[in-house]
């Protein structure tokens, strides 16, 4: 077959279709690489498919096919193209050609910049976050190895689970952490490695307050004493007030009265209401795709990020009212959303309007990711697409950076890997809702 497919490449001038995207991948000289095509179908489909690589090296500034041949240091195994002990030589464009019919190909460009040293433009995307409870390696996704962390380059001991886990994570735990996955080719271990920055935002609680109310008590009567906090803190909750009255003529009897009130944790923190905002084409599907988006969205994502893990998310037809504004409605909840959970399908529509209201949601989110950067976003695709260039320009750059996670029917476990890399994605859970809902809060 692979024959076949080079002589239609060559006697019949076949022309492989090329995605506008490209992906760029930083790396250190002295470690090795495992690189899949940057396709998520062309990385996972490979029955009845064949595959050649090429490489277009800044050095030489010529494209040169890539050998087969595993005891040589470049070569590749299908889908997979292995760069062992990596040198500043290995910089250059990498292509995979990839062959899904006998006369239909697709080409990925993949830019490798190999660094002497450690460079900030090594650090994978920064995660700031009001709160986090663990940092996904983002090497070694789709091979089996084990993990070394680091923090801020000194080596964190007995710690080799991936995520790493943060306990109360705090201002103290910012840092660059470093993840080395140490893997085996063929006998000989090699090592990959990715650094991510941590940042914790501020966490004050801006336009809130409350007054105190203390009663102190003379023998004749009952004087009342005000005390307003017009900006609460996270320190003011964790405060005890009390009142002392003295008078110089008779004696006061003071005691301070305890006070409960309920604080609803998820708005306090952030103004924040839900963990995240679904996003999904509700329309123009066909009955197959309709029936595998209605199953995914109502029955596992429910199931797992809800039920199980107690995030809280807005979900249109379910958590809207009949008769609001559906544009002010979707403005204001993404708003209210930590994430966004953008749903791809293979029947998308092209139809780039603003006026239906799931195209409108898609607008509004991709510019609060895109332009304002306020929103994480997590892209969850369902079934086989061959490329995204139907999809809108803001959609395809956010699919350039990040692949998105592939669901598999049947994939309900909370355990499957899927699920565990959504997970770790969404915020942390700030309140505990599968057993109560608010925080009670007591100040003396």
């Amino acid at each position: 077959n692979f024959d076949l497919f080079i002589y239609l490449f060559v006697v019949l001038d076949i022309r492989c279709e090329r995605p506008d995207e490209k992906t760029t991948l930083q790396v250190r000289a002295g470690e090795s690489l495992y690189l899949p095509c940057p396709n998520l179908q062309c990385y996972k489909e490979t029955e009845n498919s064949s595959y050649v690589w090429f490489r277009n090296l800044s050095s030489t500034k010529q494209v040169e096919q890539i050998g087969t041949e595993e005891s040589e240091r470049v070569h590749y195994h299908h889908s997979v193209l292995y760069i062992l002990w990596l040198n500043l030589n290995d910089t250059g464009r990498y292509i995979t050609r990839w062959w899904y019919e006998e006369d239909n190909c697709d080409e990925f460009e993949t830019d490798l910049v190999v660094h002497e040293e450690f460079s900030t433009d090594l650090l994978y995307h920064t995660m700031a976050e009001k709160k986090v409870s663990g940092i996904y390696c983002p090497v070694c996704e789709d091979q089996q190895g084990s993990i070394t962390w680091y923090k801020n380059f000194s080596l964190i001991p007995n710690q080799e689970s991936d995520p790493l886990r943060i306990p109360n994570s705090s201002k103290e735990s910012e840092g660059i952490y470093t993840c080395v996955c140490t893997w085996e080719h063929h006998g000989i271990k090699h090592n990959s490695s990715g650094s991510r920055r941590l940042i914790i935002e501020g966490r004050f609680i801006t336009g809130l307050w409350f007054t105190l109310l203390f009663f102190s008590r003379k023998m004749d009567g009952t004087i009342q004493s005000l005390l307003t906090i017009t900006e609460v803190s996270e320190s003011d909750l964790r405060s005890k007030f009390a009142c002392r009255a003295e008078d110089s003529v008779e004696m006061i009897f003071c005691f301070s009265v305890c006070i409960l009130f309920t604080v609803y944790y998820l708005i306090l923190t952030d103004g924040k209401l839900y963990d995240a905002y679904v996003i999904y084409q509700r329309n123009n599907l066909d009955e197959a795709t309709s029936k595998t988006l209605s199953d995914f969205v109502n029955g596992s994502l429910l199931t797992v990020l809800e039920s199980y893990y107690g995030f809280k998310l807005f979900i249109h037809g379910r958590d809207d009212l009949p008769g609001e504004d559906c544009m002010n409605l979707i403005e204001t909840e993404i708003q209210l959303s930590r994430r966004l959970i953008i749903i791809l399908t293979p029947e998308a529509s092209t139809d780039k309007s603003s006026v239906s209201p799931e195209a409108y949601d898609l607008q509004v989110g991709l510019h609060q990711a895109l332009v304002q950067g306020e929103t994480g976003v997590i892209l969850i695709q369902l079934g086989k697409m061959q490329d995204y260039t139907h999809l809108p320009l803001g959609l395809q750059h956010l699919l350039s950076k990040n692949s998105p996670l592939l669901w598999r029917d049947g994939e309900s476990s909370p355990n499957s890997r899927f699920w565990k890399r959504v997970r770790y994605q969404m915020p942390v859970v700030s309140s505990n809702q599968n057993q109560q809902k608010s925080n009670d809060i007591q100040v003396l």
